[in-house]
């Protein structure tokens, strides 16, 4: 198994834009696949786990999360979806938009700040299902082909988040050195505000979009990730930061002329993030409102 997930962010010098709005391009390359959902073996390090449910009586609407008998999780709901969240794709040249209702793609996301976890729990059959992130290093999801535990309870595979190891190489390219700038006290004083809520668009590609089964399946993914993200600028202050979900483009491989390609699945990530500034900067119409676009 592969997985790449590199990051590069390079702010946009379009003199186009407002000088209220800077325009980060976040350049996102994944080389994804899904062998372990129907692995005969367990990972290393993996255990089978049997989650178990408790609500709390409480005006915040707590539920105990019982993960094993070392991890417990205090859950709240979480929200991270703009009102407005759109699916954009093609269809015979033509951009289709679907619009969804936001409290029923977020009705099953929870939260725990202290461990940061943000998972999915679905009750259906009488059964518990849990996917998603339950610490730093842990990721949980439903062994759908084993059957239930003795008490009813269903299998769960409990793992730890690991960089990939493979020494195969998916992307050709160099660092980015450049100086960072020190923020000064005037600066900060003329940008005072308490929190801000950057808009996000992320634009799928048709190799990450082709490694899930469904489209559904795909979107839990990507909010539990933002929901986890999110959990991490907790710990950011002056100003605060809350990410918005706003939409989701999902594009065709034919489109994808902005991939330097190599060879096989081989790119040059420099190269196709300069190529991926011109593509954004050419579609401003379609880019320009939102404050970050993933790649």
């Amino acid at each position: 198994n592969q997985a790449l997930n590199l990051q590069v962010l390079v702010e946009s010098r379009s003199s186009s834009l407002t000088p209220t709005m800077v325009l980060r391009l976040a350049l996102t390359l994944f080389a994804v696949t899904f062998d372990l959902l129907h692995a005969g073996s367990l990972p290393e390090h993996a255990a089978v786990v049997y989650p178990q449910l408790f609500d709390v009586r409480d005006d915040l609407g707590t539920r105990v999360l019982k993960v094993s008998d070392k991890i417990t999780l205090n859950l709240k709901k979480s929200s991270v979806l703009h009102d407005d969240f759109v699916l954009i794709e093609e269809r015979q040249g033509v951009p289709q938009h679907t619009y969804f209702d936001v409290e029923a793609l977020e009705e099953d996301l929870y939260h725990d700040e202290k461990y940061f976890a943000s998972v999915m729990v679905t009750e259906e059959d009488g059964g518990l299902k849990v996917e998603g992130v339950v610490g730093p290093n842990l990721k949980i999801r439903p062994l759908e082909e084993m059957g239930r535990s003795a008490e009813g309870h269903n299998a769960h595979l409990l793992e730890p988040i690991e960089k990939d190891s493979s020494d195969a190489p998916t992307v050709y390219g160099e660092p980015i050195n450049e100086p960072k700038e020190t923020p000064s006290e005037r600066s900060g004083s003329i940008y005072d505000v308490q929190i801000v809520y950057p808009e996000i668009r992320i634009v799928v590609d048709s190799t990450f979009h082709a490694g899930f089964k469904s489209k559904r399946r795909m979107m839990n993914y990507l909010i539990i990730e933002f929901n986890t993200i999110n959990l991490r600028y907790l710990t950011v202050s002056r100003p605060r930061v809350q990410l918005v979900f706003r939409s989701v483009e999902i594009t065709k491989a034919a489109k994808e002329t902005y991939f330097k390609r190599v060879q096989g699945n081989i790119i040059d990530g420099l190269k196709s993030l300069y190529n991926l500034v011109d593509y954004v900067d050419q579609n401003k119409v379609r880019y320009s409102k939102y404050d970050i676009v993933f790649f």
